[in-house]
């Protein structure tokens, strides 16, 4: 049973730290975009004050363009505080785990050593028990 125990906390294990990477991943990814959006956000901030003077239309679609690349930031900002929460805790559900099936690795050799010893008590009996008989 703690066998089967220990073999399913491995594989939750290696679950977990499957899902962190493809977490990490992700936040990487986003934080990507947040930077790609922020700088595209410069560009078009300095193309809208160049603009400015020549045509008013230019400069009433590049206020709709950074208002999007705003809202843009922001969802992706929100995103990357979420995916960091999720990774953070699953570091910390990764350190509770290793934990765990260091104990479940503890208790199974303290279990071997037991039984071990059981199956040694039990052998010196019977050697007793077969010296008794052999002296009568």
């Amino acid at each position: 049973y703690r066998a089967r125990k220990l073999e399913q906390h491995l594989l939750r294990r290696q679950e977990l730290r499957d899902w962190l990477s493809k977490r990490e991943s992700e936040r990487a990814a986003l934080a990507e975009r947040v930077e790609g959006a922020r700088r595209r956000a410069r560009v078009v901030h300095a193309m809208q004050h160049l603009l400015y003077e020549n045509h008013r239309e230019v400069q009433a679609e590049q206020e709709r363009a950074l208002a999007e690349l705003e809202v843009q930031i922001d969802d992706c900002t929100q995103q990357l505080g979420a995916v960091s929460d999720s990774v953070d805790f699953l570091k910390r559900s990764l350190v509770a785990l290793q934990q765990h099936t260091e104990q479940l690795e503890e208790q199974q050799e303290q279990d071997r050593a037991e039984a071990e010893a059981a199956e040694a008590a039990e052998h010196e009996a019977l050697e007793t028990l077969q010296g008794t008989r052999v002296e009568r």
